[in-house]
């Protein structure tokens, strides 16, 4: 059982690699050591799949209503407990008190009403006044890849839509829990699963957290409760542009704090850089998610696509990250095309303008912690993304990690307890530093008082994933 564990751990770190494939800027914050009496230990149990789950596609909870036009951004449409608990690995931790799935009023990037659903997550001796927003790095462009369903018992015993990426983020998840702290997890990419939308993602996290302060009637959240957020990789992306919409489209919300990391401004060029590679899986659903929003861009792909790779390149259709990955490990996803450069290539960036990522900067204090060996967003690029920020007036504290060890896929995990902290110090209204501040550390280890918010089986796993670097 133990191996079993540790092997599902380890192959999620190197899967925990997302989405720098679109450009996206950056922000710094306090980097605080984290006392192991502050973090209160998980008892645990191994929980078992609840067969009466079913994924999203089938699940008609997930419909969006016709009637949203009187709805406001943030209304609660349906609410139930959740159908199957949030596991990590098959393990739930005992101090969740309840576990809800909301579906909410939201807007897509077009400007449209629509729907879509949150996770919401209540500990044992919960601060109400406390919420956080975890944006899981999703990858994907099918529904039944939604958070909502990956980081559950369900979603873990699904053969064909398992996501040990989702099941690591639930450590995370399960470290801001021990601090009492309530955790919405939205399922930012919505009914349509809109991988390249940005926009829809930014506000879909932001009336998540609107719906989250209307839901005390069954939740117990105060409607004036502290908001903060975070995310990595891809998490950290739809984090940021949410924290940039955040000032015009949810200008009421009390956003305490913004934490993310592992994501740069590496642009279209990083397409090139990750083919051939471990990464190449992130390419093909980048691509067939754009095609499903821009019909013009869906043709010059398809008329450049080789036929004998057609099944392949579109089996993301029916598959998540993890698989995606998989297919497509070392693959030469570009060679697929008949002309990429001077065909495919053009007309991606024609269609990727019409995506706006943000708007201005993050009003709220940023912590941004980034590996400086991160072969998926590029030192070079987040460092000048950060500059940008600061330049912009944004108050950032930036940590740089260059131990020797370190990459995108484990620093996910390395970077938290530092990220976790600062969060907890922005709580409980700890006053972020003036101005921008840079820093860079030389970290490769878990703090025990990190470790031992897990069952020793978890912890052994982590402890592994550390030592390795490729």
């Amino acid at each position: 059982m133990r191996s079993r564990y540790c092997h599902y751990l380890l192959l999620a770190a190197q899967i925990f690699s997302s989405a720098a494939a679109l450009s996206i800027p950056a922000l710094p914050l306090p980097v605080l050591p984290i006392p192991a009496s502050s973090i209160p230990a998980l008892s645990i149990h191994v929980q078992r799949s609840n067969s009466s789950a079913v994924p999203p596609s089938q699940d008609p909870f997930y419909a969006v209503p016709s009637d949203l036009g009187n709805k406001s951004p943030g209304a609660i449409l349906n609410h139930r407990q959740s159908p199957s608990p949030v596991v990590a690995f098959g393990i739930n931790p005992d101090n969740i008190q309840d576990s809800h799935q909301v579906l909410y009023r939201t807007t897509d990037g077009n400007g449209q009403a629509t729907a879509t659903v949150m996770t919401l997550l209540i500990p044992k001796n919960a601060n109400l006044g406390a919420v956080l927003s975890f944006q899981l790095a999703e990858n994907a462009i099918i529904i039944d890849c939604a958070p909502s369903y990956g980081i559950t018992a369900a979603g873990y015993a699904d053969k064909l839509l398992s996501s040990p990426t989702a099941q690591l983020q639930v450590l995370l998840i399960q470290a801001a829990l021990a601090d009492g702290w309530v955790v919405a997890v939205p399922d930012f990419q919505g009914p349509k699963a809109a991988f390249v939308d940005q926009k829809m993602a930014g506000q879909a996290i932001l009336d998540a957290l609107r719906a989250t302060l209307q839901s005390g009637s069954f939740t117990g959240v105060r409607q004036d409760a502290l908001t903060a957020l975070w995310g990595y990789s891809a998490g950290a992306s739809v984090t940021k542009v949410a924290a940039e919409f955040q000032p015009k489209y949810a200008k009421e919300l009390n956003l305490a704090g913004v934490a993310f990391g592992g994501t740069g401004s590496a642009g279209l060029g990083i397409i090139k850089e990750i083919n051939n590679g471990p990464h190449a899986g992130l390419i093909p659903p980048s691509l067939i998610g754009l095609a499903l929003e821009s019909p013009e861009f869906k043709l010059m792909m398809d008329l450049n696509l080789k036929k004998e790779f057609k099944d392949k390149f579109y089996s993301p259709l029916h598959q998540c990250l993890d698989a995606n990955l998989k297919t497509f490990e070392n693959a030469d996803v570009l060679g697929m095309f008949v002309c990429w450069d001077f065909c495919v290539f053009p007309a991606l960036n024609v269609a990727l303008l019409k995506y706006v990522q943000g708007s201005g900067v993050s009003k709220a204090p940023v912590y941004w912690y980034q590996d400086v060996h991160d072969e998926i967003a590029p030192i070079k690029d987040v460092d000048a993304a950060v500059q940008k920020y600061c330049d912009s007036g944004a108050n950032v504290h930036y940590q740089r990690d260059d131990a020797a060890n370190v990459n995108h896929k484990n620093y996910g995990i390395i970077g938290a307890p530092n990220a976790l902290g600062w969060l907890r110090d922005i709580m409980h209204g700890k006053k972020p530093d003036p101005q921008c501040v840079t820093e860079t550390v030389t970290i490769s280890d878990l703090p025990d008082s990190f470790l031992n918010i897990f069952p020793p089986v978890i912890r052994n796993g982590l402890v592994q994933l550390l030592h390795q670097t490729s």
